[in-house]
C-alpha cells in the first residue's frame, strides 16, 4: 500500500479488496488458463475516477518455467497481473535467499509499474533507459524495473532484491511523474 499511496495520485485514497479464491488444480498455469479464470471471478472494472486491479496469487507455477529461469509474476493485461505463489516460495526465504516479504512485494511492485506503463509501454521515456535486449524494462542496474526481475534466475534477484525491496530509479520516477504519478 506505501508503495501505491507513493507513486499514485489518488486522492480519495486507496483500498485494497481481498477474496479468497479456492485452488484451481490446473497444474502449472499459462496465462490464457489465468485469463479465464480473471474472466470467471472478476466483479470489478475500472471507472472514470477508480482504478480496479485484478491480482490473482496462483497457487503453482507458470507453465513456461526451466531450471532456474521462472517467472514470478506477469502483468498481461492493463488492470491485471498474476503472482506464481509456489515459485515465489520455493526461490525465497532460505539460506542466502531473500525474503520471501521481500520477493513478493519487488515482484508485485514491478508488475504493478508495467501496468502503469514502464518502461516504454504506454508511459513514454523521458530519457533513453530501455532495454534493448529487453524491451519494457529499464537499463539500470538494480532498479525496480530491470529485466532481472522478469526471467527469474536466483542469483540476479539476490543482487536486486538482497535484503531490501528493489526501488525505481530516477529515470523510471520521472517517467511515471510525466505520465501523472508521483
Amino acid at each position: 500500500m506505501h508503495f501505491l499511496n507513493a507513486r499514485l495520485h489518488k486522492p480519495s485514497g486507496i483500498s485494497i479488496i481481498e477474496r479468497e479464491v479456492p485452488a484451481q488444480g490446473l497444474g502449472t498455469y499459462s496465462i490464457e488458463e489465468v485469463r479465464d479464470i480473471e474472466n470467471n471471478l472478476r466483479t470489478q472494472f475500472s471507472t472514470d475516477n477508480t482504478l480496479d486491479v485484478f491480482v490473482f496469487f496462483a497457487e503453482e507455477s507458470n507453465e513456461s518455467d526451466a531450471g532456474s529461469r521462472v517467472v514470478l509474476g506477469t502483468a498481461y493485461r492493463n488492470t491485471s497481473l498474476v503472482m506464481f505463489q509456489k515459485t515465489i516460495e520455493e526461490f525465497s526465504g532460505g539460506l542466502n535467499e531473500p525474503s520471501r516479504e521481500n520477493v513478493e512485494s519487488t515482484v508485485y511492485q514491478h508488475e504493478f509499474c508495467h501496468i502503469m506503463g514502464l518502461v516504454n509501454i504506454g508511459t513514454a521515456l523521458q530519457s533513453s533507459h530501455e532495454d534493448d535486449a529487453n524491451n519494457g524494462h529499464c537499463d539500470v542496474d538494480g532498479c525496480l524495473m530491470s529485466a532481472q526481475l522478469e526471467a527469474f534466475n536466483p542469483l540476479d534477484m539476490l543482487s536486486v532484491v538482497g535484503s531490501s525491496v528493489a526501488q525505481l530509479e530516477a529515470q523510471c520516477i520521472l517517467d511515471l511523474q510525466a505520465n501523472g504519478g508521483k
